[in-house]
């Protein structure tokens, strides 16, 4: 149930940053945060991160139902694994449901905003933060807690 709430908390900030967003900035509208380092700069990509195929939103939507359809079976399956892992795969899911709901309703793109000024990295938004931090959770599950690794 906790990994439940996580992932609708995830989820509700993804919406609600950009909500928030679409409500106060226009396309391509840039607010400095921090000088060089951090700035929210409205944006809306029909790809994936750096750009990458453009305008292949049925792409995008049918692998994120495959995935989701997937990780639903592999979790009644197997349950509750570890709470890192659990927590990783409801951060992933949250943020494949926040994109996906952008990709559905929002034929222009997924709404980016969040943007490191500090690195060349493309701008992003809340839910590609929940689904980086859930996969590193998941990585570090494997690395560290998994009991069915193989020793050497």
């Amino acid at each position: 149930m906790i990994y439940a709430i996580i992932g609708i908390l995830a989820l509700a900030a993804d919406f609600a940053s950009k909500w928030a967003v679409k409500s106060l900035m226009q396309p391509g509208q840039k607010i400095e945060i921090i000088s060089g380092i951090l700035s929210l700069n409205y944006i809306r990509n029909k790809g994936m991160a750096w750009g990458l195929l453009q305008n292949q939103r049925w792409l995008f939507i049918t692998v994120t139902v495959i995935v989701i359809a997937v990780t639903a079976v592999l979790i009644i399956k197997h349950g509750s694994i570890h709470p890192v892992c659990n927590t990783g795969v409801a951060l992933m899911l949250s943020g494949a449901v926040g994109n996906m709901i952008d990709r559905i309703f929002y034929p222009e793109g997924v709404i980016d905003f969040i943007c490191a000024e500090f690195i060349d990295f493309p701008i992003f938004n809340i839910a590609d933060c929940a689904v980086c931090v859930g996969a590193a959770l998941i990585v570090i599950y494997i690395i560290f807690f998994d009991k069915n690794k193989k020793e050497d």
